[in-house]
C-alpha cells in the first residue's frame, strides 16, 4: 500500500508539474526571466512589482530560488534610471539583508508621493514678491516699483534702483 500511495503521489507530480525535463525547462525560462528583468520608464511600480512577484513566486513554487537580499537587490536594479537617486538612498539607509521586498516596494511608493507632494508645493509657493502673482516672478512684473530705492533679487543676484545703473555710467 504504501508503493501505491507513494506511485500516487508521483504521479501526481508529474501532472502538476510535468517531469523532471518539464520542471527544468520551467526553472531555466523563470530564470532567464528573472535575470532580465526590468521595469520601463512608463511602468507603475505597483505594475513592475507585480510582474516581478509573479516570476519570484513561480520560481518558488518551482523549489528554485534566490535569497530576500538578492530579490531586493535585483528589484532596484531593475528599476529605471529615473529611481536612481532614490535607489541610492535605499541602499545608504536601509539594510538591504534584511529589508523585504514589499517594504521597499512601501518605501519607493512612500518617498514617491512625497516627492509628487513637495513638487507641488514648491510650485504654489512660488509667486511675483513685489505683486503677489503666482504666474510670473519678480524679474517679470509688470507693475512699476513703488519706491525708487526698491531692491530686487533677479537673476541669483541683487539688482538695486534704476540709480545704480546712473551711478555705473557716471563712474
Amino acid at each position: 500500500m504504501c508503493n501505491t500511495a507513494k506511485d500516487i503521489w508521483q504521479s501526481l507530480l508529474i501532472t502538476h508539474q510535468g517531469n523532471s525535463q518539464v520542471k527544468d525547462n520551467k526553472i531555466d525560462l523563470l530564470v532567464q526571466q528573472y535575470e532580465q528583468f526590468t521595469i520601463l520608464e512608463e511602468e507603475s511600480i505597483d505594475n513592475g512589482f507585480a510582474r516581478f512577484n509573479t516570476i519570484v513566486t513561480s520560481l518558488k513554487a518551482l523549489d528554485e530560488g534566490f535569497s530576500n537580499k538578492n530579490y531586493v537587490r535585483k528589484f532596484l536594479r531593475a528599476l529605471h534610471p529615473k529611481w536612481r537617486a532614490k535607489v541610492t538612498m535605499i541602499e545608504e539607509l536601509k539594510d538591504l539583508s534584511s529589508l523585504a521586498l514589499d517594504e521597499l516596494i512601501d518605501n519607493i511608493k512612500e518617498e514617491n508621493s512625497f516627492r509628487q507632494r513637495d513638487d507641488k508645493k514648491c510650485k504654489s509657493d512660488r509667486k511675483c514678491f513685489r505683486c503677489g502673482d503666482p504666474n510670473h516672478l519678480i524679474g517679470e512684473c509688470p507693475k512699476p516699483l513703488q519706491n525708487k530705492e526698491q531692491r530686487a533679487f533677479v537673476g541669483g543676484s541683487w539688482s538695486d534702483s534704476e540709480n545704480e545703473s546712473e551711478d555705473k555710467t557716471n563712474e
